[in-house]
């Protein structure tokens, strides 16, 4: 498979099974509450012993409405309805999986999770080499965002340079490499500046 045909976003379909989600909680080894909003509260877990971060949004249940999540605190009733999974590589946090739930989209939820690791991690997102047509969509957002900037970076040698989005071709394209001919080059995530 090409990188252009990845991320011409033709083969690569979202994931819409709820329950699958779920499996995705055995990964928040002692968990940290965040924030609440709504009735939904982040947590994140980092992982040592995989080196990886997971950030998510669970609905809350009546056992944890008056009480805070703590590292011990066992997450199986609650309901996972977002995810990010990201994996410490040589040349930074690489996104391994991110979704919403369905009947959760239209909140911001992905865009608030990523924000929380730029903030709190202080490190930039890089994006898989494969992207869902809905990952694809997030970081045209990211990049049309007054609040995050988006480049390209070289996975092998981490060199950062500079991306545009052509809207014409509805794709990511830069001046000095040619994106979609090796798996090497990604997007990386950053916070503006203010």
């Amino acid at each position: 498979m090409k990188a252009t045909e990845i991320f011409e976003l033709s083969l690569i379909p979202d994931i819409e099974d709820s329950q699958g989600w779920q499996n995705y909680k055995q990964y928040y080894v002692k968990p940290i509450e965040y924030k609440r909003e709504d009735n939904l509260v982040l947590i994140a877990s980092y992982d040592k012993k995989f080196n990886s971060y997971n950030i998510g949004f669970f609905e809350l249940n009546e056992k944890f409405k008056n009480k805070k999540i703590e590292k011990k605190s066992d997450l199986k009733d609650l309901k996972l309805v977002s995810n990010l999974g990201l994996l410490k590589t040589s040349a930074g946090f690489e996104v391994e999986v991110v979704g919403v739930e369905k009947n959760f989209r239209g909140k911001n939820l992905a865009q608030k999770m990523y924000r929380f690791f730029l903030e709190n991690i202080g490190q930039p997102i890089i994006s898989d080499y494969k992207l869902t047509r809905s990952g694809f969509n997030l970081w045209k957002k990211f990049y049309f965002s007054n609040d995050f900037t988006v480049k390209g970076i070289n996975t092998k040698t981490r060199e950062i340079f500079d991306v545009y989005f052509d809207e014409t071709k509805n794709k990511f394209t830069s001046k000095n490499f040619d994106l979609y001919q090796s798996d090497n080059f990604r997007l990386a995530l950053f916070l503006k500046s203010n």
